[in-house]
């Protein structure tokens, strides 16, 4: 949770704005406090896709962290859709993961690339079935995500969401 800053917004942009532009912060950071502000960062010399030090992106940390307004607004800005952080996870399949549908289908149409795997072998339609999120496979199918590929364990989006399904059919 995000704390109010005790100066007002004022003192809070000019914070992450100074952390942002020493690359000590991504701008995500900033903009997951002040969304309105994102053109101001970035007028003022904010990095859009610069990388905190787990190699997380503004866009990263929007999906992380649920901002939609946010992910929007970097997605205009031009954003950078595929990049990864240290565990290869793309914007893209941290929204699959958490069962993000609408996420996916504005990440999925602003031209992400559907089948990225992270450093499981893992794709954003594999995560997605793997944690049950109906709405989210769906989405990602009908944008032309590969249902065949197979992740490092051997793994489809079919057999990932096979325990699952047992589970919820067992009393």
């Amino acid at each position: 949770m995000i704390r109010p800053c005790p100066n007002g917004p004022t003192a809070r942009l000019a914070l992450l704005l100074a952390l942002s532009l020493l690359s000590m912060l991504p701008l995500p950071a900033a903009a997951l406090v002040e969304t309105s502000q994102i053109g101001k960062l970035l007028q003022a010399g904010a990095k859009l896709d610069a990388r905190d030090r787990f190699g997380r992106t503004a866009l990263i940390l929007a999906v992380r962290h649920d901002q939609p307004d946010v992910v929007r607004a970097l997605v205009a800005a031009g954003a950078a859709l595929d990049a990864r952080d240290q565990f290869g996870r793309s914007p893209l399949i941290l929204a699959a993961s958490a069962g993000a549908a609408e996420l996916v289908t504005e990440l999925a149409a602003a031209g992400a690339q559907l089948d990225l795997v992270d450093g499981m072998g893992r794709t954003a339609l594999i995560w997605a079935a793997r944690h049950g999120h109906g709405a989210t496979v769906a989405a990602l199918v009908a944008a032309g995500a590969d249902a065949s590929l197979r992740d490092h364990f051997g793994d489809t989006a079919l057999t990932a969401a096979i325990p699952r399904v047992w589970a919820a059919s067992t009393p």
